[in-house]
């Protein structure tokens, strides 16, 4: 999937949890919620369409890999056969046709492994009752036929999935095309007119619910400093603790400083700590595409000396 589609698909649960928690504000005015239905239904088109285009069909070609083997093999022990009673009964005309080695056959072509199969079955057939006498048994001639209409089955089946999935990237582009437009053109606006003014806390968190993150040009999620606030020098070992999202950042650097690349949009508690110092625990809210700066000064720990305890 193109990457540049990839904030509006990241954006679009927020956007949803921000319409069930206002739906009976949002319903209310029929202008707005007209252009919000719009954008609802198209998200259940593109689950469908992601689902489509991320189906692994590695497995389906995996199982063509293995019946075409089976088909190499089965038909591999009745051409051996076969061969053999063309020397028996110098049989010229035809011995050249059956020398193909179980290796050989497993690598050329689909259509080249059906055509022998289905020759070597039509001579079979042709013998009748004479079958037997060259070593060939029903059981062998029908595992044959099972193996060569099971491959020849699945031949179309990776071909078939690979058009679903281009079908599909093609469908995720149309409708994350239009969903961008439906709120660029019409719900920003619409949004903007009724609750800027009327609503302001409604208004920022859509304007929250809908931000989205430049898939380009990613920008840092936190970076900041570490330091003593005494000496004001560098704290060079401290960690750097998100519990929400099981970040734990150990800071070693000499200067105090540190960087965090990744972290989704929302509201953290961040714990900062290090021996011999207080931790610290501090609110971060972070927006999409935006880099938090966290300059933190660190009290020193109240350290109990043995004369002081007794």
């Amino acid at each position: 999937m193109n990457k540049k589609y990839k904030p509006i698909h990241k954006m679009l649960p927020r956007f949803n949890d921000f319409v069930a928690s206002n739906q009976t504000k949002l319903e209310a005015i029929p202008l707005v919620w007209e252009v919000i239905d719009l954008i609802l239904k198209y998200i259940p088109k593109l689950e469908v369409a992601k689902q489509a285009h991320n189906y692994d069909f590695k497995g389906i070609t995996a199982v063509k890999r293995l019946k075409k083997a089976d088909l190499a093999n089965s038909l591999h022990l009745v051409m051996n056969l076969i061969y053999n009673d063309c020397l028996k009964t110098g049989n010229q005309a035809v011995i050249r046709n059956f020398r193909d080695s179980v290796s050989n056959l497993g690598h050329i072509s689909n259509a080249r492994l059906v055509s022998k199969a289905k020759n070597t079955i039509t001579y079979c057939d042709d013998l009748g009752e004479n079958l037997t006498i060259i070593g060939v048994t029903p059981e062998m001639l029908a595992t044959l036929k099972a193996d060569a209409i099971a491959f020849e089955a699945a031949i179309p089946q990776p071909q078939e999935s690979i058009k679903k999935g281009k079908i599909a990237t093609e469908q995720i582009k149309t409708y994350s095309t239009e969903v961008i437009d439906i709120f660029n053109e019409r719900l920003n606006r619409v949004m903007e007119s009724y609750f800027k003014e009327s609503e302001p806390d409604l208004y920022r968190a859509y304007l929250l619910a809908t931000e989205r993150e430049n898939a380009v040009n990613r920008k840092l999620a936190v970076r900041g400093t570490i330091f003593d606030r005494v000496t004001n020098k560098p704290i060079t070992r401290a960690l750097i603790h998100i519990p929400a999202v099981g970040i734990k950042h150990f800071c070693n650097s000499t200067k105090g400083g540190f960087r965090i690349k990744n972290l989704e949009a929302g509201t953290y508690q961040v714990e900062v700590s290090a021996v011999n110092y207080q931790t610290q625990t501090l609110t971060l809210v972070h927006h999409p595409g935006e880099t938090n700066k966290l300059d933190i000064l660190l009290e020193p720990a109240l350290i109990m000396h043995s004369e002081e305890m007794e």
